[in-house]
């Protein structure tokens, strides 16, 4: 699941999964091509602000669990957490900009073996927002929809997330059509 405003449908898209740093190999990661893109029928390009900023992408292969690959779930609709609960996004942005630093918990937490996931990436549209709930089960309850340049939460400009429980109908819908194209 990703944002549709990230993806660029005429360049190639590569999925890296497990992947800590872009630049070395690394075992347990892999680099996989997807089989095929569902953007929301909603989606619009030009006015990503509309909303409908999601997409999800069918992986060209099975991507097996590990020590660095977790499966999250989507959290029941009208899931709702309460502020400063502790989250965290996935994906490539820059952890420092010339506006912000970063606080001590996210400092430990990009000095653990967690690397890739960020309590604030700057120019990470598409990465998810997971958050564990009471019962310990991952759950993806957001996109990155906008990450300003200037960094994460500048004033005036603050990160904003597609509500991924806003979309369990589409989402269920688009799961039950791929399953159904498999029979």
């Amino acid at each position: 699941i990703t944002a549709f405003n990230c993806l660029f449908i005429r360049c190639t898209t590569v999925l890296f999964v497990g992947k800590h740093n872009l630049v070395e190999e690394e075992a347990d990661s892999q680099d996989i091509l997807p089989e095929k893109i569902i953007v929301h029928e909603k989606s619009n390009p030009i006015f990503v602000a509309f909303s409908n900023d999601i997409a999800m992408i069918k992986l060209s292969q099975h991507v097996p669990v590990n020590d660095h690959v977790r499966l999250g779930c989507i959290p029941a609709a009208g899931t709702l957490l309460p502020n400063l609960y502790p989250c965290y996004i996935t994906g490539w942005g820059r952890l420092y900009s010339k506006f912000f630093i970063l606080g001590p918990a996210a400092q430990r937490l990009r000095d653990s073996k967690h690397q890739h996931l960020a309590v604030c990436v700057q120019g990470n549209s598409g990465g998810t927002l997971n958050c564990k709930n009471s019962e310990g089960v991952w759950e993806v309850h957001g996109i990155a929809s906008f990450v300003s340049s200037l960094g994460c939460n500048f004033v005036k400009k603050p990160t904003v997330f597609t509500r991924v429980f806003a979309f369990n109908g589409w989402i269920d819908k688009v799961n039950r059509t791929e399953h159904r194209q498999k029979i």
